[in-house]
């Protein structure tokens, strides 16, 4: 006779294991930089006037172990993918929690919702280019600069 206790043991091993050893997927973040993290903003309006006005309201902002503050934005997608958008956003709001006092991570996590969530990793703008495409933005904006493609096919 089988003993079903034993076949339990052994899937419940097994799956730990898997789990214990499966490798990250590039980009993505460990666990463990949010583990202990503490969410001190949800989507509440940041802003600054300095070194322009720039106004947002972040998904998420958790202040680390270390003291250092990160940004997270959710998405819903049906790709795993971070547009140049999304780091524009998010390196907007860093500049204004860093002109608050913020001592903020140089990068971001964005989480795309779907069947199985991801959280990717990604890069912030160092602030002066935020404040050049706040400019450009402002020059398209007034009819000073005419807008561009830079997808190549326009």
């Amino acid at each position: 006779m089988i003993n079903y206790y034993f076949i339990l043991a052994g899937l419940l091993v097994f799956a730990f294991l898997v789990r214990l050893f499966r490798q990250p997927a590039p980009n993505s973040v460990r666990s463990s930089v949010l583990d202990g993290a503490q969410c001190v903003l949800n989507e509440q309006e940041i802003r600054t006037t300095t070194p322009v006005p720039l106004h947002g309201k972040p998904d998420q902002v958790f202040k680390l172990r270390d003291g250092r503050y990160l940004l997270l934005d959710t998405k819903t997608r049906s790709q795993s993918k971070v547009f140049f958008s999304d780091i524009v956003q998010l390196s907007v709001y860093a500049v204004i929690l860093k002109n608050n006092g913020f001592a903020v991570c140089p990068f971001a996590v964005v989480r795309i919702a779907s069947k199985k969530p991801r959280y990717l990793q990604v890069d912030l703008l160092p602030e002066h280019v935020v404040v050049k495409l706040y400019h450009k933005y402002h020059a398209i904006k007034s009819g000073s600069l005419k807008p561009s493609c830079t997808c190549g096919k326009h």
